[in-house]
């Protein structure tokens, strides 16, 4: 649990949009369970996907070009085997981090940068 914690922190300390950026709430087909919102600023944005249920569900998130966000490694957590976003599949109170940089064309970001996992030395 303590890794867990200690990655979210540095992910929050690493990337703005967790301290500074827009929060945009998005629509999802399981509304009454699963909440959704994108974190953004400039250079990247962040959805995250929170199950509040206390049983497993899968839904799918509504969010422009999902194909490009790839999740986010925290250290303590499971690995997601088959990316498949938007589409999610979540625990009871389950939680999940997807990640996408901006390209160039929006942002002086590098187009399609992959995500570095936080804390994977740890």
């Amino acid at each position: 649990m303590r890794k867990i914690y200690r990655d979210l922190i540095r992910l929050r300390k690493e990337y703005a949009p967790f301290r500074t950026g827009r929060v945009e709430w998005l629509r999802n087909s399981n509304e009454g369970s699963l909440v959704t919102f994108k974190r953004a600023d400039e250079q990247n944005e962040f959805v995250v996907v929170i199950n509040f249920s206390n049983r497993p569900l899968a839904g799918r998130v509504e969010v422009g070009q999902s194909e490009k966000f790839k999740p986010v490694q925290i250290a303590g957590m499971p690995r997601v085997q088959n990316q498949d976003f938007p589409a999610v599949h979540l625990g009871g109170f389950g939680w999940r981090i997807y990640q996408r940089s901006l390209p160039r064309a929006e942002h002086a970001a590098v187009a399609g940068a992959i995500p570095i996992p936080i804390g994977a030395s740890h």
